[in-house]
């Protein structure tokens, strides 16, 4: 498949993505206190963003490259999906929101911080360091300013 068809793929995908996002954002109930309320945001971000499909689909068409398309560190991308599905169906079944998303930031930080297939205490310390660093600030933004349960 050529970059350019894939470009068209996920384009009208998103056109259409927009399109219905745009058709919920009309016929849902409007509260009519105020000129510009709330209500409104929806439909202006649904209006942007078939716009710019609208716009990258005429230059998509237009534009005359063909190269074949390749999706670079493709394992990686395995992994990826693979450690979001994972963290999402644990984070759902037993809860402990901080725990698994501590993990899944390791997991992932170990993915792709590995340099040339070892790990050296270095690179486990700062992934340890980050990852919890992470962790402590969503709690903080989330469980303690903003008091939202996880």
């Amino acid at each position: 498949m050529t970059e350019k068809k894939m470009n068209l793929l996920v384009v009208i995908g998103l056109l259409a993505a927009a399109c219905y996002y745009l058709y919920k954002s009309f016929t849902a109930p409007a509260y009519k206190m105020v000129f510009i309320g709330p209500y409104e945001f929806p439909k202006i971000i649904g209006s942007v963003l078939a716009l710019l499909c609208l716009i990258v689909l005429v230059q998509t068409i237009i534009g005359e490259e063909n190269t074949a398309f390749t999706i670079s560190n493709f394992p990686l991308t395995g992994v990826t999906v693979a450690a979001t599905c994972g963290f999402l169906f644990l984070w759902q079944k037993f809860g402990l929101f901080y725990m698994w998303g501590g993990i899944y930031s390791l997991l992932l930080l170990f993915a792709y911080r590995n340099e040339g297939g070892r790990f050296c205490r270095k690179n486990i310390c700062l992934n340890l360091m980050i990852s919890t660093s992470l962790m402590v600030f969503v709690y903080l933004a989330f469980g303690v300013l903003m008091r939202i349960k996880l």
